[in-house]
């Protein structure tokens, strides 16, 4: 399957015989006028700087350090939950219909900050902080497994998919967890001989591929 979605195309403009600049809604904003295309094909065509956008809501958040997205089961079409990082602390929003409102998943850690947390396959939300990775029920929103790095380690950066969460640990070690059907298993450690700055873990083919 394919992971790019088309959301809007545009015409091209090119090729560009000629253009001006003119203010055609005499507003102080100048639009450019370009001569397209050749031949039979030309023609004018305006050029507006600048998009729209429609705010649906506005919170104030000083401090923020992360942000995701969940959805409130795996199968779901639309996201539920905002997850907020802040240092000592996570805090989740909920979505509702007009509003978001401020609440909190029983299973997750809210006295630690989020690394990165995400929905999981076996319909489980992951939290990562830097003492764990929770694995939690997205219907009953209750722990199912916690899993550690050990006593003297901390979690430093992570990312995950619809099957795996990679972790890295002491700066320099990176340990691969699969995290579907409700279980947590650690598959492997690598360790570096540098220190580990940013992981990203795509889909390879059809493991985790359909969210």
């Amino acid at each position: 399957g394919s992971h790019v979605e088309v959301l809007e195309s545009f015409t091209n403009l090119g090729p560009i015989q000629d253009f001006c600049v003119v203010d055609l809604e005499r507003q102080g904003q100048g639009q450019v006028v370009t001569c397209s295309g050749t031949i039979k094909d030309g023609s004018l065509r305006v050029v507006r700087n600048g998009i729209g956008i429609d705010e649906q809501a506005q919170v104030e958040l000083p401090g923020i350090k992360g942000l995701w997205n969940l959805r409130d089961s795996f199968d779901s079409e639309f996201d539920q939950f905002l997850v907020q990082s802040f240092i000592g602390e996570t805090r989740v929003l909920e979505i509702g219909d007009d509003e978001l409102g401020e609440t909190e998943i029983e299973g997750f850690d809210h006295s630690s900050q989020t690394i990165w947390c995400g929905n999981v396959k076996g319909d489980c939300l992951v939290q990562v902080t830097e003492k764990s990775l929770r694995l939690v029920s997205a219907s009953m929103k209750s722990l199912v497994q916690e899993w550690s790095p050990g006593e003297s380690e901390r979690i430093t950066i992570a990312s995950g998919n619809a099957e795996q969460v990679v972790v890295a640990t002491g700066g320099s070690t990176m340990v691969l967890l699969q995290v579907s059907d409700g279980k947590v298993v650690e598959v492997g450690r690598q360790t570096s001989a540098i220190e580990i700055s940013c992981i990203n873990v795509s889909p390879l083919g059809g493991l985790g591929a359909d969210r």
